[in-house]
């Protein structure tokens, strides 16, 4: 008589715990995922800040990991930060010297590039890095908001923004340090 390896029922049993197994997997994968893309995993040491101003005719909040800008007399929010943008901290300052201040924000965002990439890079990365963007506040604009400057990610970590003598911009690392920049012609130039 011939041993059967193992009878139906038993087969079953064994299918449906592989695919259990499988659609668990997939489960833990895509929340992992998930988790990750919206910020979940990021450094604990961030101080995440809040703030509120006024730039132009509109008010800034910063809330939450998010920046609006709103329209003053309606409360409409005229602008705000992508859903994957995480913005650390922000500061409202004349760097280019001419007599109006910008939006500085310190972001945390997938990718060194947005939309455009420079011609020698074949790919984003998907990462989350710091970054600093700055924008200027525009009334003929329906957002009134626009962007003059993106930086590409930062190679050190970014603890806050502050605002330094004349037109200077510092910027304190993780280990306490503090680096001075200032703007040139179109973006930030390190001073010390």
């Amino acid at each position: 008589m011939k041993a059967r390896w193992m009878n139906t029922k038993g087969r079953k049993k064994i299918i449906k715990s592989i695919f259990l197994g499988i659609g668990a997997a997939a489960i833990l994968t895509v929340a992992t995922c998930t988790c990750w893309w919206y910020g979940i995993f990021l450094p604990h040491w961030i101080q995440w800040k809040t703030a509120d101003a006024t730039f132009g005719d509109v008010s800034v909040a910063l809330e939450q990991r998010s920046l609006s800008v709103k329209n003053m007399d309606t409360g409409e929010v005229v602008w705000e930060t992508q859903g994957d943008w995480f913005v650390q901290d922000m500061i409202l300052k004349d760097l280019d010297r001419d007599g109006e201040e910008e939006m500085i924000l310190l972001v945390w965002k997938h990718g060194s590039y947005g939309e455009h990439m420079p011609f020698w890079e074949k790919k984003n990365d998907v990462a989350l890095k710091q970054h600093i963007f700055i924008y200027k506040y525009d009334e003929k604009r329906d957002t009134k908001v626009k962007p003059i400057w993106m930086s590409s990610q930062i190679n050190y970590e970014i603890e806050s923004l502050a605002s330094g003598d004349k037109s200077f911009l510092n910027v304190k690392d993780r280990t306490g340090n503090t680096r001075a920049w200032v703007w040139r012609d179109f973006g930030l130039k390190l001073v010390n």
